[in-house]
């Protein structure tokens, strides 16, 4: 997959992207707010930053699905990708036990190795 990366991922998108690096954006950030503090006149300027917390935790699976066929993926690929994902299974260890297992319903677990 990482080859087709940089043809699926749009530019903008510069982490988990072989070549790119988030620090680009740091640099693109440094240059708006200079120009912003160059600006004059009537209309004032904002930039706005969002952290999307938890985002892997509330990926919908058939998102993942979607995005790949959009990026025209070979259905085996897909197939296999959405198995990896759908069949994953959870416990949590609670009052030094462990809960029964259960299975997600959306999201993808960091740390996998289709997550970025």
């Amino acid at each position: 997959m990482k080859p087709l990366m940089t043809q699926l991922v749009h530019e903008t998108q510069t982490s988990f992207v072989h070549g790119r690096q988030i620090t680009d954006n740091i640099c693109i950030l440094q240059e708006v707010v200079h120009s912003m503090r160059a600006k004059t006149g009537r209309f004032g300027w904002m930039t706005l930053k969002i952290d999307l917390a938890k985002a892997y935790d509330r990926i919908q699976w058939i998102f993942v699905r979607d995005t790949l066929v959009a990026a025209k993926v070979p259905q085996e690929f897909i197939e296999l990708t959405m198995s990896c994902i759908t069949t994953a299974s959870m416990q949590i260890q609670w009052n030094g036990g462990l809960t029964e297992e259960f299975r997600p319903s959306r999201g993808l677990r960091q740390g996998c190795p289709l997550s970025p």
